[in-house]
């Protein structure tokens, strides 16, 4: 197809910025940084990603934090999670205090000081509340439209409670209206039926996925086959009715929205102040994502009256994040076309989601190329290569980057699927990161680089001081990687790389609970991001939660480890990691990770202290099949004596200047987070705005949520606004003066240990 061509414009003062972020989608996924084996799991095709990466500079050693919400925060505040408070993914169970606060200065706040105009589409996932759909304005940005919820709903598996009262029971199957499987994932011309749009309108033959797109229900029921296997199929007609159809809600009487079709459409406008949700919004949210960002682009800058103004285009696709599952009907046409059954795919199961998880990644490339395409900056050729554009014609700056590792199910060797998202492990924190356009070289670099740095990158392309923005009580990370676009041999910027990982603060009124993810007969215990059973055993769990009337509830990790007997180990509370560039020949890094383990069972290490501290020497990579892991006691892995007294004598000389060096960063960069827990609205004072600000937002013992919601009974945030909050702000006053900080990021006991004789 012939790409439209841009119009004669001036040329803005400043570049258009396309900033594009893809979910779950590690290092490991990308063919385009050398990782092509397939063995259990194909490299997705990603021709339009290919050519920006190949056109411009591709970093090699870049870091994300190990989950989303984190690492997208960090990217526009340019801030680490120890400074933002958001520490892990954000779930509707978590308080304020663990969302980014409405004061951090975001990119938007900065570009707007060169005039741009700043739009954000798709994946917020830095913070739902109090503010809800105006949040991202709230925030600096001009327009937003996207998801709703920072996870992708969960799968409604009974469609619309047609299946429910069979014998075996529910979970013994996992189609039902789930276009992954039987009747939604089979041939459009054979696979049609009965359409319920409501609880008294049905259609007859309908594509089981145009009834989903449309909002309606197929009407199915289940049969039996010769080995005595469940699974649905189409009722012949519409006789059946609609009447007993459930269409949002669940059993519980919960609303049931349906993974990337049925699912909550936020949008606000900063200009006109309008704003809303559509609760049940029924389509692909992929495809939203992309017809947002083009509808956008189409007001404030249109190809046939160009305004000659610069703008920022956030494209922040969900994709592939869980539940994994086909995104758009021509996703199940193109897997069908290439011989894949998906009539019998299960998307819960191991073996579905690693054939349907590449699909996810080449339907956003997909998706990527198209809005290329109508901004004029690119092509596909006959051969299905995709041709980008002019850039520098265009004036425009494209960088794509993943947000955190690949999930454990869909990570592709080499790689250590159990060390993989959520932990701070090269699996889940190496991620791709590509700049291409105006004014950028091409080549690549395998220096340091971090998620927070792209925020710098932003100011530093529309000609911005920091300084004359970001108050100086928001400490920021971020080093500008400019100078690698325009000499990709420049030395290293960074002396030091840092991720973590936590679990955050939780509203006790909601909590996470057990999720039980097996491989084999081993497994991880997690309550820290699954406070449903949808979600849950989208990602392949076992949902072992209970009501919160239940005596037991919330049902923890701990609680699992005590009452059953799987070989099952939870996931710590909190993870560091901090490494450094290592010059010696056939060398890569030094790593350090420090863990604070669950305190419910014994440690596994022979530390004293229950905390564990691990130290890594990396080699080179070789891709497609040496990645170079730092995999606990594996080849690469430098064992520490048990008594911190002999370190010097135990490692040699390197090794022991390059652990204290880690240790001693480490321990700094923990000092340098102190901050004062009254501070509501981080500007490094405690004062009468805090305290006006608690007295507006007081809500007694009722729940509300609230940046204001700064401690309770047991010294934590509780989701109330209280007599305990202003008491606190009462105590830790400090007028104009900078207010006195807590230790907030003591660390572990083991790395204190380690460091006694840091500087």
């Amino acid at each position: 197809m012939a790409a439209h061509a841009p119009k004669e414009k001036g040329t803005p003062s400043a570049p258009n910025i396309i900033f594009i972020v893809l979910d779950d989608t590690g290092i490991d996924q990308w063919a385009n940084f050398g990782w092509t084996m397939d063995l259990i799991e194909r490299a997705p095709v990603t021709p339009v990603l290919n050519a920006i990466t190949n056109a411009g500079v591709k970093f090699t050693n870049c870091w994300a934090m190990p989950e989303c919400s984190p690492s997208r925060t960090g990217m526009f505040t340019g801030r680490l999670p120890l400074r933002t408070g958001v520490v892990a993914a954000i779930t509707n169970a978590h308080l304020p205090v663990s969302m980014a606060n409405i004061t951090e200065v975001m990119a938007p706040e900065v570009l707007k000081k060169a005039g741009y105009s700043c739009g954000f589409t798709g994946k917020w996932h830095s913070g739902e509340t109090p503010y809800e759909e105006q949040q991202p304005t709230e925030m600096g940005w001009d327009w937003y439209e996207g998801n709703w919820l920072g996870f992708v709903p969960g799968i409604d598996t009974t469609a619309g409670q047609q299946l429910q009262d069979f014998d075996p029971p529910e979970e013994d199957y996992l189609h039902g209206w789930l276009p992954c499987g039987t009747p939604l994932g089979a041939n459009e011309e054979t696979n049609r039926g009965p359409c319920c749009i409501d609880e008294s309108n049905c259609v007859e033959n309908v594509w089981g996925i145009d009834c989903l797109e449309m909002g309606g229900v197929p009407l199915v029921t289940l049969v039996k086959d010769t080995e005595g296997n469940y699974f649905p199929i189409f009722q012949p007609d519409c006789s059946a009715g609609c009447d007993t159809i459930v269409f949002t809600q669940d059993k519980d009487g919960n609303t049931a929205r349906n993974g990337y079709w049925v699912w909550g459409r936020q949008w606000a406008d900063a200009k006109t102040g309008e704003h809303g949700l559509v609760d049940f919004y029924h389509g692909s949210m992929l495809y939203t994502t992309t017809d947002s960002a083009i509808s956008w682009l189409d007001r404030i800058d249109p190809l046939d009256s160009p305004s000659n103004e610069p703008w920022m285009l956030a494209l922040q696709y969900n994709t592939a994040h869980d539940p994994i599952m086909p995104n758009s009907p021509e996703m199940v046409e193109r897997m069908e076309a290439d011989g894949v059954d998906t009539s019998i795919l299960d998307c819960g199961g191991y073996g579905g989601i690693k054939v349907v998880f590449p699909y996810m990644i080449e339907e956003a490339d997909k998706e990527i190329g198209r809005l290329l395409y109508q901004r004029g900056l690119g092509e596909y050729d006959a051969k299905g290569n995709f041709i980008l554009g002019d850039l520098e014609k265009a004036n425009t700056i494209i960088a794509w980057m993943g947000d955190n590792g690949t999930f454990y199910t869909s990570a592709r060797l080499p790689f250590n699927p159990l060390l993989s998202k959520a932990t701070v492990y090269q699996t889940g924190v190496w991620v791709p990161l590509a700049v291409a356009g105006v004014g950028v070289t091409q080549g690549e670099t395998d220096h340091p680089v971090n998620a927070v740095d792209v925020f710098a990158m932003f100011a530093d392309v529309a000609g911005v001081p920091l300084d004359t923005v970001v108050p100086e009580s928001h400490i920021l990370d971020s080093v500008s990687i400019v100078p690698y676009l325009a000499d990709p041999n420049t030395a290293s910027l960074r002396e030091f790389n840092y991720a973590q990982s936590g679990s955050g603060i939780f509203n006790p009124f909601d909590m996470p609970q057990a999720c039980i993810i097996m491989i084999g007969d081993s497994g991880i215990c997690d309550d820290v991001h699954f406070n449903g059973a949808g979600i849950c055993e989208s990602n392949g769990g076992t949902w072992y939660g209970v009501a919160a009337s239940d005596p037991e509830f919330p049902y923890l990790c701990c609680d699992y480890m005590v009452n059953e007997d799987e070989n099952v180990q939870p996931g710590p509370l909190a993870q560091y990691a901090i490494s450094m560039p290592d010059d010696t020949p056939g060398f890569r890094m030094w790593k350090l990770i420090t863990t604070q383990e669950t305190p419910c069972v014994e440690a596994l290490d022979t530390f004293t202290c229950l905390d564990s501290v691990e130290f890594y020497r990396l080699p080179n990579y070789i891709a497609p099949h040496f990645a170079a892991l730092d995999n606990p006691n594996g080849a690469h892995s430098i064992t520490l004596p048990e008594d911190p007294n002999n370190l010097a004598t135990t490692l040699s000389d390197v090794e022991y200047e390059a652990f204290m060096a880690l240790a001693c960063e480490l321990k700094s960069q923990w000092a340098s987070a102190d901050s004062c827990q009254a501070d509501g609205n981080i500007d490094g004072k405690v004062n009468l705005t805090d305290l006006l600000a608690v007295v507006s937002d007081w809500n007694g013992n009722d729940e509300v949520l609230s940046f204001y919601d700064l401690t309770g009974a047991n010294g934590k945030p509780d989701g109330m606004v209280n007599i305990n909050d202003l008491l606190l702000v009462i105590d830790m006053w400090s007028g104009e003066e900078n207010c006195s900080p807590d230790e907030i990021y003591p660390g572990t006991d083991c790395l204190i240990k380690y460091a006694i004789d840091c500087p």
